[in-house]
């Protein structure tokens, strides 16, 4: 094992905890070596010299409890690195094999059977020696070596058969111990890189567990708040259509159908902020930037969003200076502005909501500051999260929508590059931020362009495809009265009986009955029709079937559709061909 194929700090553990269990198992044998010294001296007394046999067990001892304390203290510092202390323990095993192997010049005084036992007792010493050295690279080696090589040195010295046989024998025993000790501190080191494996598997686990119920509360409380917010603009609805079928000829009928189209406009504004979400999910949504007038685009914004300010009593204020230019996507950028500036409309009760250009040499910046009820400092990350609402209690049910305008906010600027700030205090309201780069000196300004007039449908021939035959007889009701010529259908195959004569343009449902879809259709009608414009609509935003409809390259409109979009949108594709398609093969 070595530090490239480990994770950061793996050796350091390691060490540490070798030294750890290292310093336990020298303190566990203090009571054996302690008999075993005494045991030595009585065995050698009746021969050798008891001022050396005295002097002998006194240095076994004191090395042994200086070794013993500063193992201890070796494994209290925490300021020195764990390999430099391991180090130092390693060579600090000295203490204890030099006065151990020490014993071996008794032999020197000794009987060739009292050298036996001797013997016998300093290879036993050295074999237990493996689990308190071994973990230690290096360090049994060195032990073993100061007990046993003068062990075998002194048989080995009386030249005789028997003496040099016993040297041999100690020291392979030395070699095959130091095998063991190899193979434990291996075993040690794997056993360990197991654990810290299985502990960050653990900890990775836990993490996901903690977001797995996270993203379980934070769809709990979106699809309560969705629950609360998608039925209020319905039920709003529900009531205005109520009245207006109760007396379709009342003097405030013009007032009721206002509020029917102030319904369905909320109710589309909160299904198009839960769009742009699988949008964004799918990847459906990409970036083409090129030159944007930002200066127009803010004095664009600002007149629409007057209204919504006018009808709170608050002071909307533009500071844009002319002519600033920057590159980025202006459909997408214009979309992360309006989150923006209705998420500062929602949030402020009094006072006003300003909106300003700066341009320098470094770039542009956009800010909108509203003096509303502001964010505390512990909420400003969070804000920028999918379902989160701060519930502080301004803003009314109507007006706080889903939690979904900040983070799509977020993705946007991340989309486009953009690096965006959030300055916001309670009770000071909140600025946002975005900076633009600066453009290159070249960059051509675009001029205003005047939306043309949508063409005229008349005579258009429709096929209209749904399964719901609500919204099949809505929309070829929505089409005739534009002054087509509208059949309809529910699948494939009716669509391709009544597709006769060719029509100018096929409205299809994406998903149809049967598991049949409308790319299936169009594939099915334009191998008829070659050339034959088709438009898909759906209320599927899940990620997996906006990019299907994506790589399908077919126009698409989420329902609900607003009419005068989908009036644009059809003189747009049918006027695009020069004449009628014709049949193939029909």
């Amino acid at each position: 094992m070595t530090a490239r194929t480990v994770a950061p700090g793996f050796i350091d553990e390691l060490d540490a905890r070798r030294l750890e269990l290292t310093v336990d198992q020298v303190v566990s044998v203090r009571w054996p070596v302690v008999f075993w010294t005494l045991f030595m001296a009585l065995l050698v007394a009746r021969d050798v010299p008891w001022p050396l046999t005295i002097g002998w067990a006194l240095l076994v001892l004191l090395t042994r409890e200086w070794r013993t304390r500063l193992l201890t203290r070796l494994r209290a510092d925490r300021q020195r690195p764990a390999g430099l202390r391991l180090r130092a323990a390693k060579w600090s095993i000295l203490l204890a094999g030099v006065p151990q192997g020490a014993s071996a010049m008794f032999m020197v005084w000794l009987d060739r059977p009292l050298d036996a036992v001797l013997t016998m007792v300093l290879v036993s010493l050295t074999a237990g020696a493996v689990s308190t050295s071994s973990l230690i690279p290096g360090a049994f080696l060195l032990y073993g070596a100061c007990v046993l090589l003068p062990t075998a040195a002194m048989w080995s010295s009386a030249f005789d058969f028997t003496g040099i046989g016993v040297a041999l024998l100690v020291l392979m025993f030395l070699g095959v111990q130091n095998r063991f000790a190899n193979n434990n501190r291996r075993t040690f080191e794997d056993s360990f890189r197991i654990r810290r494996e299985n502990d960050e598997l653990v900890h990775q686990l836990a993490e996901a567990r903690d977001r797995a119920e996270a993203a379980t509360l934070a769809k709990v409380r979106f699809f309560a708040a969705a629950s609360h917010d998608l039925r209020q603009p319905l039920h709003a609805l529900s009531m205005q259509s109520a009245a207006l079928s109760m007396a379709p000829d009342a003097d405030d009928k013009s007032e009721v159908m206002r509020g029917m189209s102030q319904s369905i406009d909320n109710l589309s504004r909160l299904l198009d902020a839960l769009l742009d979400v699988s949008r964004l999910d799918a990847g459906t949504l990409k970036s083409d930037p090129r030159p944007v007038n930002l200066s127009r685009l803010m004095r664009s914004l600002a007149s629409s969003a007057h209204p919504l300010a006018q009808a709170k009593g608050l002071e909307l204020v533009l500071t844009c200076p002319d002519g600033v230019v920057a590159r980025t996507d202006p459909l997408l950028l214009e979309r992360l502005l309006r989150n923006v500036i209705d998420n500062a409309i929602k949030y402020t009760d009094r006072g006003k909501v300003e909106l300003s250009l700066t341009a320098g040499t470094d770039g542009a910046r956009i800010e909108v500051r509203d003096s509303g009820c502001g964010i505390a400092a512990q909420y400003h990350k969070r804000v920028f999260d999918e379902f989160f609402r701060v519930d502080d209690g301004h803003g009314s049910q109507q007006q706080r929508g889903l939690g979904l305008g900040l983070s799509i906010v977020r993705r946007l600027a991340e989309l486009l590059e953009l690096r965006l700030s959030l300055d916001s205090e309670p009770g000071r309201g909140t600025c946002i931020g975005i900076d633009f780069a600066a453009t290159q000196p070249d960059e051509p300004v675009p001029s205003e362009r005047k939306a043309p007039e949508p063409a005229s449908l008349a005579g258009l021939r429709v096929l209209v495809v749904d399964d719901d035959d609500a919204v099949l007889e809505a929309t070829a009701a929505l089409l005739r009265r534009l002054g087509c010529q509208v059949v309809t259908a529910d699948g494939i195959e009716t669509a391709v009986a009544v597709a006769d004569p060719a029509p100018h343009l096929v409205l299809t449902d994406y998903r149809l009955r049967n598991g049949e879809t409308g790319i299936a259709l169009v594939r099915r009608l334009t191998a008829l029709y070659p050339g034959l414009p088709a438009v898909l609509i759906t209320a599927d935003t899940a990620p997996d079937r906006l990019r299907e409809a994506d790589e399908s390259a077919l126009p698409l409109l989420h329902k609900p559709v607003n009419a005068d979009s989908l009036r644009a949108l059809i003189a747009g594709l049918v006027h695009q061909e020069t004449a009628a398609p014709t049949a193939s093969g029909r």
